[in-house]
């Protein structure tokens, strides 16, 4: 069985891998041919929707002031932050998705629930990303670009390595191996 999960651990690195690969050439060389247009509309709600749901979080958030120009967040100062599609999270749950549906194992029904949960996880984590943003783009504007392309990308990755993981998990213990076994851990 370690066998097994160490050679899924490197499927799974060779995946995403894979996967951005695969992301970079559709996007940049393609422009998401034959779904261009596709894209474009959902990077545009994606926006729209990510924008809705961080003013929202912003505004239970009393010393935060803030207004809301189409996709930009302007704060007293002159800060500002620009929500665009690199902000959306598309890419990551592309990913995401990338690992569970080219897992070996797992019901096709499984698989979908829990891209779905995933999904949900990636996007609210992003909203709360953005969320965090904007306070340290409006109260300490010199960290902004140290959370945002450190901490907040790496963050983002961990969690999708976790949800991985988590699959993993579930798959073997639901497995018919294990319930045979008794005292298999240390």
């Amino acid at each position: 069985m370690k066998r097994k999960t160490v050679i899924s651990g490197f499927v799974a690195f060779a995946i995403i891998i894979a996967s951005q690969l695969l992301w970079k050439v559709w996007a940049q060389r393609l422009a998401f041919y034959p779904f261009g247009g596709a894209m474009h509309w959902l990077f545009r709600e994606t926006i729209t929707m990510i924008c809705v749901q961080v003013e929202v979080i912003l505004q239970v958030f009393k010393p935060v002031n803030f207004l809301l120009i189409g996709n930009r967040f302007y704060f007293p100062g002159g800060e500002s932050v620009l929500i665009a599609s690199g902000c959306t999270g598309i890419k990551q749950i592309f990913h995401f998705v990338c690992l569970i549906l080219s897992s070996l194992s797992g019901s096709v029904r499984k698989k979908i629930i829990w891209i779905i949960g995933g999904i949900t996880i990636l996007m609210n984590f992003n909203i709360l990303r953005i969320s965090v943003l904007c306070v340290i783009r409006q109260f300490i504007p010199i960290y902004w670009d140290y959370f945002h392309s450190t901490i907040f990308r790496f963050a983002y990755y961990v969690i999708i390595l976790l949800l991985w993981i988590l699959w993993e998990e579930s798959r073997l213990l639901s497995g018919s191996s294990l319930k045979n076994k008794k005292n298999d851990y240390c």
